[in-house]
């Protein structure tokens, strides 16, 4: 199985939501709402799948988290 690199995902899928399972992009959408539609469509189930936002290519963001 070919996992993507981050750059990758940013030319592929920049500035969308996407769903991986085991991995793999499995769909996509501009908008939350989208991806979860494309989902259902396909039948998708929603606990095997790893929900993730790819920034737009050329950005980055940094999280800063304390505890």
């Amino acid at each position: 199985m070919l996992q993507l690199t981050y750059l990758e995902l940013q030319d592929k899928f920049g500035d969308q939501f996407i769903a991986r399972l085991d991995g793999q992009v499995i769909c996509s959408g501009k908008t939350f709402e989208e991806l979860v539609q494309k989902m259902k469509a396909q039948g998708v189930d929603e606990t095997r799948v790893t929900l993730e936002y790819i920034e737009p290519k050329g950005e980055v963001v940094v999280y800063r988290f304390s505890l």
